[in-house]
């Protein structure tokens, strides 16, 4: 009943792996059929896209283990006529003070090992979308979550090459990382090794609450394979927590009521009156290597703390009511975004611009705010004005003209040529104006990439600041 009331998205299940015995080294107490079953469930409800979760290089795996999660998404796309799956696969990092924190990491060509078998084998299924956490970054993981001080010169010499926002992919710099092990002389994969259980460990001085003898225990079951029951349910297994104070589960246990009753889900209930706003904004840096979600969560974090009454949609997952013009890629300042917003209550444009200002972090500034009388229509925005920063570059008229006219991009297996991205230029002072289109084309950093013969992900440090949007001729200023 509650299934068929609420809106629905999408489902996520965590099946970790196809193999029961893996799923019993790593305590995962349920059955592939039971799996099977809440896919049943979730498509018989509508839900068309299920999301699922696997691991690879849990201890004890084989390459047979890995095929067998092909095998299982052959069988889910066979029985199920309509939806569409998407496949995560995450390499198993051991973590301290749990009961692997003694078993070995596999390495990074067992997991491109193991990714490459898979894809293989999901290429030629259509709604399977299938991808994976990078095994470079899932190694670093493993070395700096099981490593110890000697870390600590590394980490810096890491910073020092350029390692910076290395939870981006589009940062991410595995090679300053080698370089910094190498220049101090450290091993990683040492780190990664199986450690044996006698031998003292980094972490044993921090005091977590869980006895080390029962995560050897639960070692010990792991290589059996042999289930730990649900303490909640079947009573305490010593772990070492239940002592404290606090813990008063530990003490009682888990007693569902013999009756269950589904929870009652209901809707905000809004006025049906509300107000919109038009504001535009700066972005500079430090707020220039935000990005759009993150660019979001600012301002209803700085909405919040001004006081302003935002209006939310009134779905089973409420949202603000606010939208932002065409997104900039992560570390290019602009003069020149848009934000539309929708409030509760009245609000004196300028007073709303000078609460937010006072709220936002550093790197936004709001220039002007102004009553709307619709929400703009982002799509019609189809170019926009940059100013690149040449200044540290030896560069001539005629390499321009000669990039835009005759280069051209790869991107995704698909060439782009410049003459059809770039609109409009002018190049003065170490200054490049360019008028680009914000759709259809490479994106700016690939023509600076070609204009200084650097690869594009260089070219992201280039100085760029958008200067403004248009619809076609004009120039888009809501207030």
């Amino acid at each position: 009943k509650q299934f068929t009331e609420m809106r629905r998205f999408s489902i996520t299940l965590a099946p970790e792996t196809v193999s029961e015995e893996l799923r019993a080294r790593i305590n995962k107490n349920v059955p592939l059929e039971e799996i099977m079953s809440s896919v049943e469930t979730a498509e018989k409800y509508g839900f068309r896209r299920i999301k699922l979760y696997f691991m690879v290089g849990l201890p004890g795996e084989t390459l047979d283990d890995v095929a067998r999660i092909a095998d299982l998404m052959e069988d889910l796309t066979r029985s199920s006529r309509r939806a569409r799956f998407k496949l995560s696969l995450n390499p198993f990092v051991p973590r301290p003070h749990t009961p692997f924190q003694w078993e070995r990491q596999f390495s990074v060509k067992e997991i491109y090992e193991r990714i490459g078998l898979l894809k293989d084998r999901l290429k030629k299924l259509r709604r399977v979308e299938f991808s994976w956490h990078d095994p470079k970054k899932a190694f670093l993981e493993g070395v700096l979550g099981r490593g110890d001080e000697k870390l600590s010169d590394v980490i810096l010499r890491a910073y020092e090459l350029g390692a910076r926002f290395d939870d981006r992919s589009e940062f991410f710099n595995f090679r300053a990382w080698q370089q910094a092990f190498q220049e101090a002389g450290i091993d990683p994969e040492e780190y990664l090794r199986e450690r044996e259980p006698d031998k003292p460990l980094p972490w044993n001085y921090i005091d977590v609450g869980v006895r080390e003898r029962y995560l050897l225990r639960e070692l010990r079951n792991s290589r059996v394979p042999r289930f730990t029951p649900d303490c909640m349910r079947e009573g305490c297994t010593g772990c070492g927590p239940w002592y404290r104070e606090g813990y008063t589960l530990c003490r009682t246990g888990y007693r569902p009521s013999r009756r269950w009753a589904a929870p009652v889900i209901s809707e905000p209930k809004q006025d049906s009156t509300f107000y919109r706003y038009v504001l535009v904004y700066s972005k500079t840096k430090p707020a220039a290597f935000l990005s759009e979600l993150n660019t979001m969560a600012a301002f209803v974090r700085a909405l919040r703390r001004a006081g302003i009454r935002l209006r939310y949609s009134e779905g089973y997952v409420p949202h603000p009511k606010m939208s932002f013009s065409p997104s900039l890629y992560l570390g290019a300042e602009s003069e020149a975004e848009v934000l539309y917003l929708e409030t509760l209550e009245e609000y004196d444009p300028e007073e709303l611009k000078d609460s937010l200002n006072s709220q936002l972090p550093k790197g936004f500034h709001v220039s002007c705010a102004k009553e709307a009388t619709s929400k703009p229509v982002w799509e019609k925005l189809d170019s926009a004005l940059y100013s690149v920063n040449l200044n540290d570059f030896e560069i001539e008229e005629e390499k321009i003209e000669k990039t835009v006219m005759a280069g051209e991009a790869r991107k995704k297996g698909k060439v782009h040529r410049f003459k059809d991205f770039v609109i409009s230029w002018r190049y003065d002072a170490g200054k490049l104006l360019l008028k680009v289109r914000l759709r259809g084309g490479p994106g700016l950093p690939y023509f600076i990439a070609e204009l200084l013969g650097i690869d594009p992900e260089s070219a992201r440090g280039v100085p760029v600041k958008r200067l403004a949007l248009y619809r076609g001729d004009e120039p888009f200023r809501p207030c």
